[in-house]
């Protein structure tokens, strides 16, 4: 266990910027680990393999819960369209930033019917509003009952290259099930940007509907200063994409107030939204 003085949890913009980060950087990186006061998805989004028609499976690309990214199947033909990467059923992995979105998904459109700005705290989650519409979304709540929470988590994976960039869009049973597991370790889950290193399996567990896939924490290990200097490079130049992204997707309703306006947030969560839908 690290002494107290070595780790990261609670660090400041002055102590971030003494490392070695420049000002901005440091900035955005307490901003997205929930200690701040006051374009394109940023990284290829990873998922739980929900495949309902199990083409991965069947091709011997990837079996059902295993963490994928990429892949594109068609669904007429049943054909892998596009090669994506598997990295099997447990990962490694680090948290450089977390917000929060609401978001619903239409079926017979086969679209989101409703995506929210993206918010940095929980406790902003009554301020949110649909991005499309213009409404807050506790309104819509009241006679949608297809909207979601999610809370997107930019992470850093540890692969053979080394450490990968990806978006994980934790919610539903997944969300409670992690966030559950972390507060039995005492572990904050609004606090673990830039403050612990994380070992998952793919575990599926039973819900009132179809079976769900979701994170089985095996190890929480806290960073050090050490390991924050081992990786400022990479989670420099990934905290600025994610906060491009965040700035892209909150403007929309200032800049393009069409219901019809299509952003890659957006395709980002149908991708997700699809998945919770799927049988085994």
């Amino acid at each position: 266990m690290a002494k107290k003085e070595e780790t990261l949890e609670h660090m400041t913009v002055e102590d971030l910027v003494a490392l070695g980060f420049d000002k901005e950087t440091a900035e955005k990186m307490t901003k997205y680990a929930g200690t701040s006061e006051g374009g394109g998805i940023f990284a290829p989004i990873l998922s739980f393999n929900y495949d309902k028609d199990d083409v991965l499976g069947d091709t011997g690309v990837a079996k059902k819960g295993e963490f994928i990214s990429g892949y594109k199947i068609n669904r007429s033909t049943l054909t892998l369209e596009e090669e994506g990467i598997n990295l099997g059923n447990e990962i490694e992995f680090i948290v450089f930033a977390s917000v929060y979105q609401y978001s619903a998904y239409d079926n017979v459109k086969n679209t989101t019917s409703v995506a929210s700005n993206i918010f940095t705290s929980v406790y902003d989650s009554k301020k949110a509003v649909d991005l499309k519409s213009g409404k807050l979304i506790t309104e819509l709540m009241k006679t949608n009952d297809k909207i979601k929470f999610a809370n997107i988590l930019g992470i850093l994976v540890k692969t053979e290259d080394g450490w990968k960039p990806f978006a994980f869009y934790s919610r539903g049973t997944n969300y409670f099930e992690l966030n559950s597991q972390l507060e039995a370790l005492g572990i904050d889950p609004k606090e673990i940007a830039n403050s612990y290193r994380f070992t998952v399996t793919s575990k599926k567990v039973p819900t009132k509907g179809n079976p769900a896939w979701v994170m089985d924490l095996k190890s929480a290990d806290k960073l050090t200063i050490k390991d924050l200097m081992a990786n400022r490079e990479v989670i420099a130049e990934n905290i600025k994409k994610f906060d491009t992204w965040v700035t892209s997707v909150n403007s929309v309703n200032k800049t393009q107030p069409s219901t019809t306006a299509s952003t890659d947030a957006e395709e980002a969560v149908t991708e997700e939204m699809e998945d919770d839908d799927i049988a085994f």
